[in-house]
């Protein structure tokens, strides 16, 4: 009885690990302006652009890869959004019929056909400290 109440604390510690998230981001074009980064836990929040305390970030852009972090996360999926405020104008700007000019980028280095991609299309494990790369478009 008592390997159950461990093995059951094992399993309750393990749940709220925190983790640490490294994404590498490449293909910066213009060293100016402001990456805007987003980490998502779930599909609607990733649909609906809704962002946890936390879960999001500001870099200053002043080279062509950055390095952003996210600490304490607990295990679980996740999917990223970013693009580059290029002029810092606090918007994703974009063309008369939708399309992007400025240069954004999902998880997985996925990219929707029309629109973006889905939250279980851009989803990953994080389940330890995790590294990832994403690659702007």
């Amino acid at each position: 009885m008592r390997n159950v109440w461990l093995v059951l604390l094992c399993c309750i510690f393990q749940s709220q690990a925190q983790n640490k998230l490294e994404i590498d981001i490449e293909n910066i074009t213009v060293s100016q302006g402001t990456l805007v980064i987003s980490i998502f836990n779930s599909a609607k929040s990733f649909d609906q652009n809704e962002v946890q305390e936390g879960f999001f970030q500001k870099i200053v852009v002043g080279s062509p890869q950055l390095q952003v972090v996210f600490e304490n996360l607990p295990t679980g999926r996740y999917a990223i959004k970013a693009y580059h405020d290029a002029n810092d104008n606090q918007k994703l700007d974009k063309t008369w019929m939708g399309i992007p000019k400025e240069s954004y980028g999902f998880s997985n280095n996925i990219m929707g056909i029309i629109g973006p991609p889905s939250f279980e299309q851009s989803a990953f494990e994080v389940d330890s400290n995790t590294q990832h790369t994403l690659i702007l478009r």
